[in-house]
Parts: C-alpha cells; sequence; structure tokens
C-alpha cells in the first residue's frame, strides 16, 4: 500500500509519530579540547565497505557507487571532527511511512517510520559509530542483545528459558527446591522517536565517551529537519527527540541511553533482558504473593526511569506467563498502575511463544514437534545442492524453525 498522500492525515501522524520534546541547548564548548586523532584511510574503507551498493540513495539523489568512488577526493570527515560540526545538509531526513500488517491506514499508530538520509552523511555518521562503539561496548551491560556483535535475539530467549529452567529444575514444592518464574513483557510506546536528546548526551558522559566524539553527536541532534511529500505539496518538520530510524548511529545511540535501565538496582533475582526496546523482565520466587511485591518494585523502577528519559510504557499492552511444572495451572494477577494484567498460558516473546511449563516452539507457527520432526527431514537430503532452490531452502529452514537449540530439547525427549 502507497504512503498516505493526504496533508491532514500526514501531519498527525507526524506529530504523534515524532512528538516534541524540550529545546535541546547544545554547549559546544563544554567539550572543547584534547586531541581528535584524524581519520584514516582504512577508517574511510571500512565505513564506505558498510554502505550498499544498491542502497536507495538519499534527498541528494547521488548513487551510493559514484558516492563511493569519489570517497578518497573528500577531506571535509576530518575538518567535521576537528570544528566539531555535522553539515545541516545531512542532518536532512526523507519520511517513508510502512503501514503494519492488519492495522488501519487512519491511525498515526499503524504506520512504522524511516528515515532516508543521504549516503554522504552516513559515512560520517559510521566513522562516529566506529569510535563511539570502540569506546562503549567494553562498559555496556551484558543482557542488550540488540545491535552488539556476537549476541543475538536466540540468546536473549535462552537466557529467560534458562533461568525458567532451573528455577522449576528442583526436588520438590513443599519443602523443596522448586520455585516458580514470571516472564513479563513490556511495550514502549513510539520508542526510537520519543527518547530525549540530552538524556542521550548525559549517557555519553556517564559511559566516558571522549569530548569531540560527544560533540559530534550533540551537532548530529541539533536542527534536524523531517520532509514529507503530501498532496497540497511538500512539507517540512522540526525534529526535537528521538533517533532517527534508517540511520548508522540509531542503534548504537538506543544502546547507549537503555543502558540505564539496564543497569537499574533491582531486586534480587530480579533481571531484565533487553532485545532493542524489547525488554523482559524475569523474576524468580517461591510464592505467588513475595512475586507480586517484587514486580510491583520492578515495575514502578522501570517507569519512573522510562518517564526520565522522555519514553512511556503501553500498561495495556503488558503481558505475562507464570512457568511452573506443577500439574496444576496457576495464574498470577499483577497490577500495572491502572491495569490488571493476569498470566497467560502463552506469550510471544522474541517471536518464540513461551507456555506455562516452559515449551517453547517457534514464531511460524503452533505445530507438534513430530510434525518439526518430520519436516526438517524432508528439507535435509537437499541441503547440499547449491542454486535458487537450495537458497530458498534455506530460508525456509531459517524463518521457520528459529531457535532450534532453545526448543530442540521437545525433540531430544521424544527421541528418548
Amino acid at each position: 500500500m502507497p504512503s498516505p498522500s493526504c496533508s491532514v492525515l500526514l501531519n498527525r501522524i507526524v506529530e504523534t509519530l515524532f512528538p516534541s520534546q524540550p529545546e535541546f541547548r547544545r554547549n559546544s564548548e563544554q567539550w572543547e579540547g584534547g586531541i581528535i586523532p584524524k581519520i584514516t584511510r582504512e577508517e574511510l574503507m571500512e565505513a564506505c565497505k558498510r554502505v550498499g551498493n544498491s542502497k536507495a540513495p538519499g534527498l541528494d539523489g547521488i548513487p551510493n557507487i559514484a558516492l563511493k568512488l569519489a570517497i578518497n577526493t573528500m577531506p571535509e570527515h576530518n575538518e567535521c571532527l576537528r570544528e566539531g560540526i555535522f553539515p545541516a545538509m545531512w542532518k536532512q531526513q526523507r519520511l517513508v511511512l510502512l503501514l503494519k500488517a492488519n492495522k488501519p491506514p487512519d491511525e498515526p499508530s499503524s504506520y512504522r517510520p524511516l528515515c532516508m538520509l543521504d549516503t554522504a552523511g552516513k559515512i560520517l555518521e559510521r566513522l562516529i559509530h566506529q569510535r563511539i562503539d570502540a569506546a562503549v561496548e567494553p562498559a555496556l551491560v551484558g543482557n542488550q542483545y540488540g545491535f552488539r556483535k556476537s549476541r543475538s535475539t536466540v540468546d536473549a530467549i535462552n537466557l529467560a528459558v534458562e533461568t525458567a529452567r532451573k528455577a522449576i529444575a528442583g526436588e520438590r514444592w513443599l519443602n523443596g527446591t522448586k520455585e516458580y518464574c514470571l516472564g513479563v513483557t513490556l511495550d514502549i510506546k513510539n520508542a526510537f522517536n520519543s527518547a530525549r536528546w540530552d538524556c542521550i548526551m548525559e549517557a555519553h558522559a556517564r559511559l566516558n565517551v571522549l569530548g569531540y566524539l560527544q560533540r559530534m553527536v550533540s551537532s548530529y541532534f541539533s536542527r534536524r529537519v523531517l520532509k514529507y511529500d503530501t498532496e497540497t505539496g511538500p512539507k517540512k518538520y522540526k525534529v526535537t527527540g528521538g533517533v532517527p530510524q534508517g540511520s548508522v548511529l540509531d542503534p548504537l545511540l538506543w544502546n547507549i541511553i537503555y543502558d540505564g535501565l539496564l543497569k537499574l538496582k533491582l531486586p534480587q533475582r530480579t533481571k531484565l533482558v533487553a532485545v532493542a526496546d524489547d525488554v523482559a523482565v524475569v523474576i524468580v520466587r517461591k510464592h505467588l504473593e513475595d512475586m507480586k511485591r517484587v514486580f510491583s518494585i520492578t515495575f514502578e523502577k522501570i517507569r519512573c526511569w522510562m518517564d526520565s528519559v522522555g519514553l512511556s510504557l503501553a500498561e495495556e499492552k503488558t503481558e505475562a506467563v507464570l512457568i511452573t511444572c506443577r500439574k496444576k495451572i496457576e495464574t498470577i494477577t499483577l497490577q500495572v498502575r491502572c491495569c490488571e494484567i493476569t498470566s497467560q498460558p502463552p506469550i510471544r516473546y522474541l517471536q518464540v511463544m513461551i507456555r506455562c511449563a516452559t515449551e517453547l516452539q517457534a514464531a511460524s507457527g503452533v505445530r507438534g514437534s513430530q510434525g518439526i520432526w518430520c519436516e526438517i527431514h524432508l528439507v535435509m537430503p537437499y541441503a547440499k545442492h547449491r542454486g535458487t532452490q537450495a537458497e530458498k531452502r534455506s530460508t525456509f529452514v531459517f524463518s521457520d524453525y528459529f531457535g532450534p537449540h532453545i526448543w530442540g530439547n521437545v525433540l531430544q525427549l521424544q527421541e528418548a
């Protein structure tokens, strides 16, 4: 479906998806001084390699392959670092709206916004990204699994599931070591477009990012402009917060600010597991009343942190699953401010269904483990062949059997 063109609807979508934030006051003087290492040819070539030749160009219309060929004659990147200025022409972003599946087209929340940026600006972003990432990666908390090397969604699911398995793996319930595990998934409203810029800058300072890099990020934020086309002509909108979805720096800036949430001091045996903005609360307790108390404390800490950085929770979308090995199915009802959330037998977490007895199945459909086993046998004899059909089979296996080392224990039990 094409993007909407009605100016009234588009204005409403833009104002909803890009909410106005308090004015960001940039004070570049606080980051002056210190040695600024020059960008090396190796850094520049590495940044260029990450730009796809066939990717759509930005507002300047210059094809990526042409820009990469001319990159050796572009010395202005070092000048940008020296001056602490991210050029204004590279801070213009063209809006592309993607309608979410089965959502009404007249509702702003039904759209996922992408920001198309000039490739030359993306190369400068990549150079900044490489240096900031090298500085902050060792300091970022371990339970953020999104946008990071050697970490994946499957690792996050595995952490949550293994915590549950250990909780119910004791010897008995009465006077024994078996316990409950509660998993609660939280939904953040319009997360990437709502984070406050001043809070992102404060997070950079806490992680000891070098001053000249903080100055570049500060310039990157200031005076950003969103452009979009309507039936009455092109429009401009002043962006005052968030991280541009589709930019190079977007994932790293998100991880830097979200690190504050994941480092909150929580009650014992309570952890947060995050993949990008998706966050789950995992609590292990012996008694359900104690579980409720701990969740209330944890939720309030999370809510206060969200408020402090310009984010808010969609409380009505909170989901919970109570994991236990008891034969009697039990539930727990949690108070989420004005909402009461009762645990459900299955919830979907990062495309995997998690059930009350730690049974896991892939997101493409809740199917019996015997069916999975048979379909794998049908596909495997042909996996060695190359070509288009082999590529289709590999895509089928990946999409249909996501995270097999997690749900594979179901098959192992049947084989035994």
